[in-house]
């Protein structure tokens, strides 16, 4: 028996396109490592089960060429493609680590350009997306980035920067969760961290009522979250580069926030998921 075929995740048309997470532009000025080969390895852990790894592993072709088959081509070589040219410009010198000045619509262009791109990555596996369909189709009609979504920019000294890190949950600040969860999609917090060039990107998404992940996670050698903020705005215009300067202990930290919470919490109650 066949299985149904995905709708995209904007709309209700087929899923009949692949999307590079990585723009195709942007190829040629992101790190070229002879003999490039990846991983797209999904780590899952649950007290019960224990910790489960599954994906594929050590696959030739550099991380910037995966593709995800989770849109139309209505979508893809429409709004999504219009959104993609506007944010060039101000992309470019982002990778390249070369000085800038992005004001308020500038900044508000490349945010929305990383919305795409995390809900995107949201769906590269079944059933573990934060943002619900009428928030993809409100960023889709209008441009709307979740409310809910904080969006980060640093600059590192990592001299290879590439690869992605994406961890999601459900979780209750109430009790043992549900099943199913209540809140309209399988998973309601994530954290979604990637290089682009010199830039280390991050977002923090929560749908929890009175819960935020920058007030639990202050381990960092500084306080991250008081500087670099695009969405919601922070400041009246980014500076590029800027500090603080991240190492790759510091990036690993930040891209492992919410595992990090999770350990770090005294009264943690697991539900059936």
């Amino acid at each position: 028996m066949s299985r149904p075929q995905k709708q995209c995740i904007f709309c209700n048309n087929p899923a009949n396109s692949k999307e590079h997470f990585w723009s195709a532009w942007m190829h040629d000025l992101l790190p070229q490592l002879p003999d490039p080969r990846h991983d797209r390895k999904t780590f899952e852990y649950h007290p019960s089960e224990g910790h489960q790894v599954r994906g594929p592993q050590d696959r030739s072709g550099g991380v910037q060429t995966i593709k995800l088959r989770v849109v139309c081509v209505s979508c893809n070589t429409g709004w999504m493609r219009l959104l993609d040219e506007a944010a060039r410009p101000f992309l470019t010198p982002l990778i390249t680590g070369s000085p800038v000045a992005l004001d308020f619509e500038q900044m508000a262009l490349v945010a929305r350009w990383i919305a795409l791109k995390c809900m995107v990555a949201e769906h590269a596996e079944r059933d573990v997306f934060v943002t619900p369909r009428s928030d993809r189709a409100a960023f889709r009609d209008a441009g709307t980035i979740p409310d809910y979504f904080r969006i980060y920019l640093f600059s590192h000294n990592l001299e290879h920067g590439i690869g992605f890190k994406r961890q999601s949950l459900a979780m209750s600040l109430t009790g043992p969760v549900p099943d199913p969860p209540p809140w309209g999609t399988p998973k309601n917090i994530e954290t979604i961290s990637f290089f682009l060039g010199r830039v280390v990107i991050h977002l923090n998404a929560v749908r929890i009522e009175n819960y935020s992940i920058e007030s639990r996670f202050q381990t960092m050698p500084f306080n991250v979250w008081d500087f670099r903020r695009i969405w919601p705005f922070q400041h009246h215009e980014l500076v590029w580069p800027g500090r603080p300067l991240l190492d790759k202990d510091t990036v690993n930290m930040l891209a492992s926030a919410l595992e990090l919470i999770l350990n770090a919490a005294t009264k943690l109650t697991w539900g059936p998921l």
